[in-house]
């Protein structure tokens, strides 16, 4: 009787779950799984030289890879080129949220060199201290130098330095991800 019993309670069982309606799973890309939320506040970020913003806080990394302007998944194997704390690493989150960049986006600085530096050395000098190693020069009129540097040649933003052959001021322009390099520039 006991296995009666038992056969009975199984086949019962086993009819009600095929005649229950199948379970569903929920569609969660796996991108959105891996974008940090807006409360996600890092205390550090750590740019790498394949061009990944590693957001980290207490418990919690995300990854930003700057050549393809997407959140990824899985960290990558890449030396680092720069860490910054607290503001500077939200600041450096914040910035990422915006897709489309207009004209009103490009922040402008100003800063001097000496006379007697070259300014293609002073400007390598200056970006490959901040890891922005990849420098390239852009054509300008004859009275005007103009340069870029970047972490790696795929990142599609750069920060450009522009000098006028008479005057010793040099006009840096950058979007908002470059304020925390620019910040540590000018100190220095």
């Amino acid at each position: 009787t006991m296995f009666r019993s038992f056969s009975l309670f199984f086949i019962l069982f086993w009819g009600l779950s095929t005649c229950s309606p199948s379970m569903t799973t929920t569609n969660i890309s796996p991108k959105k799984y891996c974008e940090p939320g807006d409360a996600f506040s890092p205390s550090l970020a750590t740019v790498t030289l394949a061009g990944q913003v590693i957001f980290e806080s207490k418990n919690k990394e995300y990854y930003f890879d700057l050549p393809s302007s997407n959140w990824q998944c899985e960290k990558f194997q890449s030396p680092t080129v720069n860490k910054f704390k607290s503001t500077n690493a939200q600041d450096l989150k914040r910035s990422l949220r915006k897709k489309d960049i207009s004209r009103e986006d490009i922040l402008i600085a100003r800063t001097e060199m000496s006379s007697r530096e070259n300014f293609q050395a002073f400007v390598s000098s200056k970006c490959a201290s901040e890891g922005l190693p990849y420098l390239f020069e852009v054509s300008a009129p004859r009275d005007q130098q103009i340069y870029g540097c970047q972490i790696n040649p795929q990142i599609t933003s750069a920060l450009m330095w522009k000098r006028t052959n008479s005057s010793q001021d040099i006009e840096l322009a950058y979007l908002p991800f470059y304020q925390p390099f620019v910040d540590r520039i000018l100190k220095n």
